[in-house]
């Protein structure tokens, strides 16, 4: 999937991979196999597989990790699509793991590629970089400020990348008035 997508774009990743990769459950195929269909988050835009719908069905259907997986590879492979989902799985009644969600961007804000697959160092093969502009930055602090409780982000704010204290204060509810 991410060589494909970097390589010939994501028109063509073939869509019966993707129905294979979304067909995967941990309890039918393991642990090492679900995790791998993380990649699926690397088809983001496909012409054929709406990727941001299926995350989000999953999420809402009670299996948030899968969706957490593709959430970090759809924003690899496209910053404002990763950050839609973000937005999408924030304001999902049935959604409830939303700063594990907000961990899940960590890595595509800090690193051009994703540590999964294993044994795969994509950096030596693929000539490629996440840009993450600071207007998107903002929106993804607005995003995380207006769809979680101001307290909780200012609880845990140590323990993110990014400034939840902010988030919270310049884009919380408080700022509605």
């Amino acid at each position: 999937m991410i060589r494909t997508r970097i390589s010939e774009g994501v028109d063509s990743i073939p869509p019966w991979a993707l129905e294979y990769l979304a067909a995967v459950t941990v309890e039918d195929d393991g642990e090492w196999a679900w995790e791998s269909t993380a990649a699926f988050g690397w088809a983001v835009g496909h012409p054929e597989i709406a990727v941001l719908n299926r995350a989000l069905e999953r999420a809402e259907s009670g299996d948030e990790s899968w969706a957490m997986g593709i959430l970090e590879h759809a924003t690899f492979a496209d910053p404002e699509a990763g950050i839609d989902l973000l937005e999408r799985l924030l304001n999902s009644p049935d959604v409830v793991e939303d700063l594990l969600f907000v961990s899940c961007l960590h890595a595509p804000f800090e690193q051009d590629f994703p540590d999964f697959p294993q044994y795969w160092e994509p950096d030596t093969e693929l000539d490629y970089q996440v840009e993450i502009s600071d207007d998107l930055h903002e929106r993804l602090l607005a995003i995380i400020g207006q769809s979680i409780d101001p307290d909780r982000l200012k609880h845990f704010d140590d323990s993110y990348r990014f400034d939840l204290e902010r988030a919270a204060d310049e884009y919380g509810p408080a700022n509605d008035a």
